[in-house]
């Protein structure tokens, strides 16, 4: 039964909603920030606004500041000196708020004025792109942003400005799937953005930066910056920064099947969309609890949230979420039995998709309504259904092949089989049910069917049983046996990709190697067995340290290495600090109270001058001997890559 719903499909509206830790949450803590905020818009709106304060109002609440805007811009002269101001303020508002038509049509009503300075003209040019990304012409709006670039590199502009082109231009590369070219604009941009601000801060590149990751399945990474993009954003009180940063992290539960994480943060990004006067972005969340609701057959629960977000979306004329929407009711019409409603709610979905092309999800609408006409018995319009979706569901395929040939190849012609064997047995389906109908005949029907399920459920037990017993041979191949932790190998690998990442996207990479001391003298002393349990207590703190993102291994005897990606000299320094002061207070019960492990410790930082992996080996290996030959028991940074150790 084709009950799933694609990824991209599903989280339809990140594309749309291009808008850029530990959090506590607290229930109350949005209703009096919101009441303050709402008060001081209409306190300003009493007396005469300002271009300022409706930036202000911008960073927290953009709805007020698009109503501010629109309304001086009714009143103001045509040649008055603000107006190109109040436009760009109304379309990075129209933009917060993914209304594509305000934020490009504003853009360029500004861009007309002829009272532009230099300035407000790179603004304008930057809110017309963004306006262009969101309303689906992101090859126009990298157009006009590899202008805009060029300009303010050669220029004197505030670097403001180049931190919002580079993040824009980052948006469309995304819209468009160059992961690699968005990720090279924002690695460049993110160390230059400023805290806080009116439009694009280190909160907004975070969780640009988190969707590019969660885009190529780096999942780890992506979670990282959704969480340092809520972090700033809630100590801003941006409601809507932190809505979208905390909408696009419940995604990736949702996609990890962690979906009690998933309907916390689509809850939350609901609230500060409340909060914020953010109807789609309330609208988003609900459709996201929507599916998790879904996900766990709460059905009441789910068809109430997709029929609370839909009106939402046919207002805003979102033709991909109201699809999802007519999807979402489709499924759960077919969980209850009602599957004339499915049939009804899959056609809906369907004639919405007419506008949209979407290959993978019009095969999976076409396939679930056809299991729903073959359920009332209409076999002739499933077949119709499921030859429809097969053709779809093929050209989807030849599509992904012509973008990967080599990757693709078997999956395709695999999935191009599977979906001729289905389509045949469904046609044989129907045709025994005829001959049902007209000689009431079918023992030799079922007598098949039953033989060709066992075949087929033998097949597919078989087949993950394979696959069981690879992956736990592949865990094998690359953890060390006595300590847990990952071997040579598999450190060895980690630090060479994680070498070439940094290198490539000019992030910064430390490493530790971690020697314990006077080793041979437990071995010598307690005994064997009392030092491989000190090297597991240590390999089980060491690594319980560390990151998720980081890496801690044995690469032999008594020696480790710790692997921190985009983590400075200082702070690697300040993490294996305080691994050495835990290894003095490891409990090793052999060791009978007379003796106490130590470690000591060199860290390195990657240099420009590091040639290769071995080269940053090698002087992290020349601060553990510094380390020895200073009294163990001590952390020793490394010195930089071409100087000399006298």
């Amino acid at each position: 039964m084709a009950m799933g719903t694609s990824e991209r499909a599903a989280d339809a509206g990140l594309l749309h909603r291009n808008r850029r830790v530990r959090l506590r949450r607290g229930d109350g803590a949005v209703r009096p920030a919101r009441l303050g905020w709402l008060l001081a818009w209409v306190a300003t709106l009493a007396f005469a606004a300002t271009p300022e304060q409706a930036e202000q109002l911008l960073i927290h609440t953009p709805k007020p500041a698009l109503e501010m805007a629109q309304q001086q811009l009714a009143s103001l002269p045509p040649d008055h000196a603000d107006r190109p101001r109040w436009h760009a303020i109304a379309s990075e508002a129209g933009y917060a708020l993914a209304l594509p038509e305000v934020a490009a049509g504003e853009a360029e009503q500004g861009l007309a004025s002829p009272l532009l300075s230099a300035e407000l003209q790179q603004r304008l040019s930057i809110a017309r792109a963004q306006g262009l990304d969101i309303s689906g012409r992101a090859e126009h709006s990298i157009e006009l942003l590899m202008t805009v670039v060029a300009t303010l590199e050669q220029g004197e502009f505030d670097p403001q400005f180049l931190v919002d082109a580079l993040t824009a231009r980052a948006s469309a590369y995304y819209s468009i799937s160059n992961y690699r070219a968005a990720l090279a604009d924002l690695l460049r941009v993110y160390p230059i953005a400023p805290e806080q601000g009116p439009r694009t801060i280190r909160a907004d590149v975070a969780t640009a930066l988190g969707n590019v990751y969660a885009a190529i399945e780096d999942y780890p990474h992506a979670e990282q910056f959704y969480l340092e993009a809520i972090e700033h954003a809630l100590q801003q009180q941006s409601w809507v920064r932190a809505s979208i940063a905390e909408y696009s992290l419940a995604a990736v539960y949702r996609r990890a099947r962690q979906w009690e994480k998933a309907a916390d943060y689509f809850e939350r990004a609901r609230q500060h969309s409340a909060a914020a006067d953010d109807v789609q972005g309330v609208a988003y969340a609900e459709f996201g609890l929507a599916q998790v609701a879904l996900e766990l057959r709460d059905l009441d629960r789910s068809e109430r949230m997709y029929r609370q977000s839909l009106p939402v979306f046919e207002a805003a004329g979102d033709l991909l979420p109201q699809a999802n929407v007519y999807h979402g009711l489709a499924r759960i019409a077919f969980e209850r039995g009602a599957f004339r409603d499915a049939v009804v709610h899959s056609g809906e979905a369907l004639r919405l998709m007419e506008q949209v092309v979407d290959l993978d999800f019009n095969h999976k609408l076409l396939a679930l309504r056809a299991d729903a006409q073959f359920a009332l018995g209409d076999y002739r319009a499933a077949f119709d259904s499921l030859r429809r979706s097969a053709e779809i569901k093929q050209a989807w395929l030849e599509a992904r092949n012509n973008e990967s040939l080599s990757e693709m190849r078997v999956r395709f012609d695999t999935e191009r089989q599977r979906q001729q064997n289905i389509l045949l047995l469904k046609e044989n389906q129907l045709n025994a049910a005829k001959l049902a109908e007209q000689t009431q005949t079918t023992r030799l029907y079922i007598v098949s069917m039953v033989a060709l399920s066992l075949l087929l459920g033998f097949l597919v037990l078989l087949a993950v049983r394979s696959k069981q017993v690879r992956r736990r041979l592949a865990v094998q191949a690359l953890t060390d046996e006595l300590t847990g932790v990952a071997n040579r190998r598999k450190v060895m690998a980690t630090l060479a990709a994680e070498f070439e990442r940094a290198r490539r996207y000019r992030t910064t990479l430390s490493i530790a190697m971690l020697d314990l001391d006077h080793f041979k003298q437990v071995n010598d002393r307690f005994g064997h067995a009392a030092g491989d349990q000190v090297l597991r207590a240590f390999a089980s703190m060491a690594a319980g340290s560390l990151r998720k993102t980081d890496c801690f291994g044995r690469i032999g005897g008594e020696e480790f290495l710790a692997i921190l990606p985009h983590t400075d000299g200082s702070v690697a320094v300040q993490v294996m600090e305080r691994m050495r002061r835990a290894t003095g207070a490891l409990v090793c019960p052999r060791l009978e109270g007379s003796f106490q492990p130590s470690v000591s410790i060199g860290v390195a930082v990657l240099d420009d001058l590091d040639s290769d992996i071995d080269v940053l080996l090698k002087r992290a290996d020349d601060a553990v001997y510094r380390a020895k030959q200073g009294g163990r028991n001590r952390v020793v940074a490394a010195e930089e890559a071409g100087s000399t150790v006298l």
